[in-house]
């Protein structure tokens, strides 16, 4: 039910008859007790000054609980006049009691709100018939699912059983070939490539950007190198696929990219320079 309905609903516990008379009865009270007020505020023994706060206190009260009453009976004026209104627009009777009246809507908005939840829910939730057609429709593809794999496996293990009588004849071919050729009596071996030591005297680059001269022993793809010959900390470099080259700016300088580290060696010599080279990048496809 929409929330502008429930209102109504709550309406049918309320009369508008019995609001007005409440706020008479609450009139009435109220002159009496400014009456009662009056009377004991002009007691001689008010007149002192207990008295006169008495009578100011009371006279606070009133004036608070009248203009609040006032309110009051206005709302409840306008609200008799829009429920006057109402009865004429519905065709009502004047003077109809306000909780009949609504009671009478609310039922009305109880029962309807009842059948629309009803007819969502008779549609949200599929008829026996649909239930049973679509086991119907399940069942047969199901049926369908299963006969195309049968007849997949069929087929399949027809291809087995043919190719295998293919291979059993490529295979009967392949033992008699096999049997008219003569096996080689010598395997060939391949024989592992050997490069030629290099060892010399050349310039290393550090870290700081100074030269400083270095023995480099080349073999088998690893380059050792020492403080001095035969002398000092050895430490090794695997050049085995490690790029080699010149570098552009420095035809003299060569560029050795390992897997750890860049290395800038220099010879003495253009033309050590040229051997050095070949012999890195030899070892380095090893």
């Amino acid at each position: 039910m929409p929330s502008s309905l429930d209102s109504v609903v709550k309406a049918s516990e309320i009369s508008v008859t019995s609001i007005l008379a409440e706020i008479e009865v609450m009139g009435n009270e109220l002159k009496k007790i400014e009456h009662n007020g009056s009377q004991i505020t002009q007691h001689p023994k008010m007149l002192k000054e207990t008295g006169l706060r008495l009578k100011q206190e009371v006279e606070t009260f009133l004036g608070e609980y009248c203009a609040r009453l006032n309110v009051l009976d206005s709302r409840a004026q306008e609200m008799s006049n829009t429920y006057s209104k109402l009865l004429t627009k519905f065709g009502e009777k004047v003077g109809t009691d306000s909780e009949d009246f609504f009671a009478t809507i609310s039922q009305f908005l109880i029962q309807f709100n009842k059948v629309v939840q009803e007819k969502l829910s008779s549609v949200s939730r599929p008829s026996s018939a649909v239930l049973k057609y679509q086991s119907q429709d399940c069942n047969a593809q199901k049926k369908e699912t299963s006969n195309k794999s049968k007849s997949l496996q069929k087929a399949l293990t027809i291809d087995v059983i043919e190719t295998d009588r293919v291979l059993g004849e490529g295979s009967a071919t392949a033992q008699s070939r096999k049997n008219t050729i003569t096996p080689r009596s010598t395997a060939l071996k391949r024989k592992s490539k050997k490069l030629e030591p290099k060892a010399d005297y050349l310039e290393k680059k550090s870290s700081d950007g100074k030269w400083a001269k270095r023995y480099f022993d080349l073999e088998q793809g690893k380059l050792h190198y020492f403080t001095s010959k035969g002398q000092g900390y050895r430490q090794t470099i695997n050049i085995r696929g490690a790029p080699v080259r010149l570098l552009e700016i420095d035809r003299r300088v060569i560029e050795l990219v390992s897997e750890t580290r860049t290395y800038h060696l220099r010879a003495k010599t253009s033309a050590s320079t040229e051997e050095w080279l070949k012999a890195l990048q030899n070892h380095s496809q090893l």
